[in-house]
């Protein structure tokens, strides 16, 4: 799929690519320091770099630069979690907390603030003020926050467990494009869970989840082309899919046995 691609830079301009940008910065495009900041957090080649990815954040910052804040807290939350400090899942949620003094329908700082709250980073853990956070963000049309609604639902956290409220809110988060929804759809009509069994249902929204770019789909897909369960029995293109899979890092060897093909 084209939209997984890491894109056509050659190796060469893809190593400049970071000088680049801090030459952009150095022009005076401080917005730069958010591109440069990504690059260092997952760059397409080499280590990550979270340090220097945090002290860019903070010049950022430092010169107000808008969503500064929240690349933060979504640095330490989706990539330092298990080895951020005390002080630094506090600071996150103080710089949500600020973002939310000053602008209360800010949907993605309630959004982050329900995960932070929801498992204690920075903060009490508190699942039912994370879900009426969650909520709050969702209503704004946070699409994130929807599908968090579904896991809220769905595992009773901060809420009565309601199946029928976690497959409305999944439904609603597959409709605005989220990949894990999409995935989760697919999961429904294979299981049977909340939805009747479908494996042929269950293949496109398989196919919807993968186009949004989940790898996961992928090679659940694969699996079902190369049995021919709910699609028709296509190995080549199994195989084209457990190719794109494992380049894109996913280990494919379980699931190629599962599938009955010989491993590569």
């Amino acid at each position: 799929r084209g939209e997984l691609a890491i894109g056509i830079l050659s190796l060469e301009d893809a190593r400049r690519a970071p000088l680049a940008l801090r030459r952009a910065v150095a022009c005076g495009l401080v917005e730069a320091w958010l591109e440069f900041a990504s690059w260092l957090t997952t760059p397409p080649i080499g280590e990550p770099n979270y340090l220097e990815a945090e002290q860019a954040l903070r010049s950022a910052i430092a010169v107000d630069v808008p969503g500064a804040q929240r690349q933060l807290v979504e640095l330490r939350w989706f990539y330092q979690r298990e080895e951020a400090s005390a002080l630094q899942q506090a600071e996150a949620v103080s710089l949500l907390r600020e973002l939310l003094e000053a602008d209360a329908q800010d949907s993605h700082a309630l959004y982050l603030l329900g995960l932070l709250t929801c498992q204690g980073f920075g903060t009490a853990p508190d699942p039912k003020a994370a879900f009426h956070l969650q909520h709050s963000a969702a209503a704004r049309g946070h699409v994130n926050a929807q599908f968090e609604l579904y896991i809220h639902y769905a595992r009773g956290l901060g809420v009565p467990q309601d199946d029928h409220a976690a497959f409305g809110a999944a439904k609603l988060a597959a409709a605005a494009g989220h990949p894990r929804a999409l995935f989760c759809m697919g999961a429904f009509h294979a299981s049977g869970q909340y939805v009747p069994k479908s494996l042929e249902l269950a293949a496109k929204w398989y196919e919807k989840a993968f186009d949004a770019g989940n790898v996961r789909a992928a090679v659940v897909l694969a699996v079902m082309y190369a049995t021919g369960d709910g699609v028709e029995r296509n190995v080549e293109y199994a195989e084209q899919l457990f190719g794109q899979a494992k380049w894109l890092g996913y280990d494919v060897s379980e699931a190629r046995e599962a599938a009955g093909l010989v491993q590569e």
